[in-house]
């Protein structure tokens, strides 16, 4: 193994050992917060350079029915309407799913893809309206602690 392939394999543990700290420090991380930790995590491969180029945000549906579906896919494509949530969203980093819980098997059959370079795309979601994201997922206390974990700044994230 090369000095460059240790480095990245270091660099891989380090991010893989601060998801698992997520459930130790938030309750109910996937009930409102997946989306907010899906950004901590890409900020955090960003700060470190530890992107691969082919990243990209996902928010998962159970039907292209689902009206958060129909809703984030006509502001994304056609620039109508506002971002919402989703049932679920993971960051797609190293050609796999990762959420809190780390690498992620999707049992949900619809995909929203969302490029990187659409990250405010997802700071309005989580900020149009809270009451559409999951209330369990505590912000005000969840925030404070994925900073910290992830060591990036999420102050753009409305915490009420």
């Amino acid at each position: 193994m090369t000095e460059n392939e240790v480095y990245e394999k270091v660099k891989k543990t380090s991010f893989i050992h601060r998801l698992r700290r997520i459930p130790d420090w938030i309750d109910y991380p996937n009930a409102g917060g997946c989306a907010i930790i899906m950004i901590a995590m890409y900020r955090y491969l960003k700060k470190n350079e530890m992107l691969k180029g082919n990243e990209k945000f996902i928010y998962l549906y159970s039907s292209t029915n689902d009206p958060y579906f129909v809703s984030n896919k006509s502001a994304l494509e056609k620039n109508a309407g506002s971002p919402t949530s989703c049932t679920h969203a993971v960051l797609e980093y190293d050609g796999k799913y990762w959420d809190c819980d780390g690498e992620y098997i999707s049992p949900y059959s619809v995909k929203l893809e969302i490029p990187v370079e659409y990250e405010q795309f997802i700071i309005e979601s989580l900020n149009r309206d809270k009451s559409v994201w999951n209330y369990m997922f505590d912000r005000e206390e969840g925030i404070p602690s994925l900073e910290r974990i992830f060591e990036v700044e999420l102050n753009d994230i409305k915490r009420r």
